[in-house]
């Protein structure tokens, strides 16, 4: 739980940990249209688009809020690798990442050729298009510090570390902790608060 230091005020209400939740995740919700609307290119634009806009914003807020471990990037200006496999419409969407600077590293965005994952990928997001194959795709970088997404209905309990899941016409999210642990990622408690979390389910 985030402190506040300053003087109290008699008349303001404390925070129960439910009302904290919700105004969290509508602060990063805020966060996360701030960056959809920076990287929306047409006036009009559909519900589906809208939503992948929005998730796209959503995966740049997971990189910010992940940590990688030491001595994964070895020189100062390497880029941030987010790699996509297959298609699907968020897929198009990431491209507008491409350029903006997560942890002072631009974004460099690599599509995996014949399904190989490459190890410099920091960011994995598999798109729908994969789903008779994404449980091999995450058995080829199960033991490597590469933060897994997608919204592929399982894909949490598959293996995978962050899985979009919508309800009541809205984008939550689950994360696999033990799996993300496993591969010396660190999520931050923030974001952790804000999902649905796993955490005694390893990858399969």
């Amino acid at each position: 739980m985030i402190g506040l230091k300053g003087k109290s005020h008699p008349n303001n209400n404390s925070y129960g940990a439910g009302e904290l939740k919700r105004l969290t995740i509508r602060l990063l919700i805020c966060s996360c249209l701030m960056v959809a609307n920076a990287m929306q290119t047409a006036t009009a634009q559909t519900r589906i688009e809208e939503d992948n806009l929005l998730k796209a914003a959503f995966i740049y807020n997971f990189a910010k809020f992940t940590n990688w471990p030491e001595g994964t990037w070895k020189q100062q200006n390497t880029p941030l690798n987010l790699c996509t496999a297959g298609k699907d419409g968020l897929v198009s969407k990431l491209k507008h990442l491409a350029g903006k600077v997560i942890k002072q590293r631009p974004v460099t965005i690599m599509s995996l050729n014949n399904m190989q994952v490459p190890k410099n990928c920091h960011l994995l997001y598999i798109a729908s298009s994969e789903k008779n194959d994404y449980k091999d795709i995450l058995k080829a970088v199960h033991t490597q510090p590469v933060l897994t997404i997608s919204e592929l209905p399982h894909f949490a309990r598959s293996g995978g570390m962050i899985e979009f899941d919508r309800k009541k016409d809205q984008t939550n999210f689950i994360i696999n902790l033990a799996v993300a642990r496993g591969a010396g990622l660190s999520i931050n408690s923030r974001l952790l608060s804000l999902a649905e979390v796993i955490t005694n389910e390893k990858a399969q």
